[in-house]
């Protein structure tokens, strides 16, 4: 919070302009309401819960946090936001006793601004920057559907065989909600071996992440016109590059 509230002293100025000091910043705020319930059957544990989460006076860039302006522009922190957010979280897990046992997990985010009119961008060949009321757009780089799906065979007492599936929706790349990004499923698969080795405990394992080689975008996001073309759109869009298919094997010991 010192950080922000004196930026003129510590950042002073960058390419998108001269920061300024404020110390009328409100403390951010957050609320939390969540009800849950817990319970077992014959044949899987579970758990469930729902929440609504609140985020009032939301500290960011007096501009928008990840919005791109002219290099003339006064800048600073201050209060430019409230965000709400209502999910569902579930879970199921068998017996890991059971030489078959699975785990399941989906959570469902609903997160969006209840309140941002200070938001800002300007493009290439344009002269002033442009004010977006983003009030009711969905907060980006959210999915509102997660899921996580594993299931286990213990071929023999000391070896475990184990697939697993991740899965999340769509989500918006960036904050006036114009860039989506698909949704995408990664399948990994790995196998565990424990032994017992002069008093050691020894855990030999190998996994392949990522086993279809399926190709996704990392941490979509876009900020402005990044390539200066004047035009707004996924081609400026910077991401975090997925790695593809990965082998790894490798060998723990506890003493």
């Amino acid at each position: 919070m010192i950080s922000q509230m004196y930026a003129g002293d510590i950042y002073r100025r960058s390419w998108r302009g001269t920061y300024i000091n404020n110390i009328d910043i409100d403390i951010e705020k957050t609320y939390n309401y969540e009800i849950g319930y817990r319970n077992k059957t014959n044949f899987f544990y579970y758990d469930i819960s729902v929440y609504q989460l609140d985020r009032k006076d939301v500290i960011g860039k007096s501009t928008g946090n990840y919005a791109a302006t002219d290099g003339d522009k006064e800048l600073y922190y201050d209060n430019i936001a409230d965000i709400q957010n209502i999910g569902l979280e579930l879970s199921l897990n068998s017996d890991k006793t059971k030489d078959i046992f699975f785990v399941f997990n989906y959570a469902y985010l609903d997160s969006k601004y209840t309140s941002y009119d200070k938001f800002t961008q300007i493009l290439e060949g344009e002269d002033t920057a442009t004010n977006y009321d983003l009030s009711g757009n969905a907060v980006p780089r959210i999915s509102k559907h997660t899921a996580y799906v594993e299931g286990n065979y213990k071929i023999i007492p000391n070896l475990i065989l184990t697939a697993d599936v991740n899965y999340r929706s769509s989500q918006f790349a960036d904050e006036r909600n114009l860039i989506k990004i698909n949704a995408y499923s990664v399948v990994n698969l790995r196998a565990k071996y424990n032994i017992k080795l002069y008093g050691f405990d020894m855990t030999l394992f190998a996994k392949v992440d990522n086993i279809l080689d399926k190709q996704y975008s990392m941490m979509p996001r876009v900020t402005g016109d990044r390539n200066n073309d004047g035009i707004y759109d996924i081609g400026d869009m910077g991401l975090t590059v997925n790695p593809g298919r990965v082998y790894v094997a490798g060998l723990s010991i506890k003493y």
